[in-house]
């Protein structure tokens, strides 16, 4: 297991271009998919093409965890990657890769993050690009071997799964799966799994960063889950608007 921290830092250029954060653009907000408890559709994952990675405002920590599973015939060998980001509506994004080396001979077109109980405002998008640049444990993603679709089939919202399009083998990396939430906390004790032909491979304890459940949904983090964000914006825009020419005509 590798892992990696460094004091927290403001990416630059996170402000103006990408910028995850709650207080983003509402063209950000509706590419994100909301996956509340239950969502058993599969809705496709939306894909973020920025041209830079400035993602998620404040970076705190970042991991990687084998995978492997084989049978007499088909093997996945790889490593899952996470990182949490501090975003700037002050709530926790998630993000996700999984990289197979040469060892893997079979398409890999399913994953699983099992670690989001009690979770509320989870919004869900994808990004081929390596978002923490030279140095970082993230890669560009392999050209198509995006995600398809994406529910959380249980009750308590403990898991997320996903589809991949195309299926990622041997030597190639999936894009980088990213999971808004309201949490304002984490665990690295997070597991996730990749299945594909007819095996399939679980990380174990410890392994994968993860949110920590809050008791209700935070301030601001509610806007991920409903189309009425852009709306109310430029409702309190125009409130305000009023409130200057009532004041210039008194």
């Amino acid at each position: 297991m590798t892992t990696r921290k460094r004091a927290s830092s403001v990416r630059a250029g996170a402000t103006g271009a990408l910028c995850l954060a709650l207080g983003g653009s509402a063209a950000v907000v509706r590419a994100q998919t909301s996956l509340p408890p239950g969502t058993t559709s599969g809705p496709p994952v939306p894909t973020i093409v920025t041209g830079t990675p400035p993602f998620g405002d404040t970076f705190l920590q970042e991991l990687s965890a084998p995978l492997f599973a084989n049978s007499t015939t088909n093997t996945i060998s790889g490593v899952v990657v996470s990182a949490v980001y501090r975003n700037g509506g002050g709530t926790l994004d998630f993000f996700y890769q999984f990289q197979f080396d040469a060892a893997t001979n079979v398409l890999v077109d399913n994953t699983s993050m099992q670690s989001f109980t009690g979770v509320t405002g989870v919004a869900v998008a994808q990004t081929a690009e390596d978002i923490d640049g030279a140095g970082g444990l993230f890669k560009a993603g392999t050209p198509l071997e995006s995600f398809s679709s994406a529910n959380r089939p249980n009750a308590n919202g403990n898991g997320i799964n996903t589809t991949l399009l195309t299926g990622v083998t041997g030597n190639q990396n999936s894009f980088t799966f990213i999971v808004r939430t309201s949490a304002l906390t984490f665990t690295d004790t997070g597991s996730v799994s990749v299945q594909g032909g007819g095996i399939s491979t679980f990380t174990s304890g410890q392994a994968t960063l993860a949110p920590l459940p809050v008791s209700a949904p935070e301030p601001g983090s509610l806007p991920l889950l409903t189309a009425g964000f852009a709306p109310l914006a430029a409702a309190g825009m125009l409130l305000r608007r009023r409130r200057r020419n009532w004041q210039r005509g008194r």
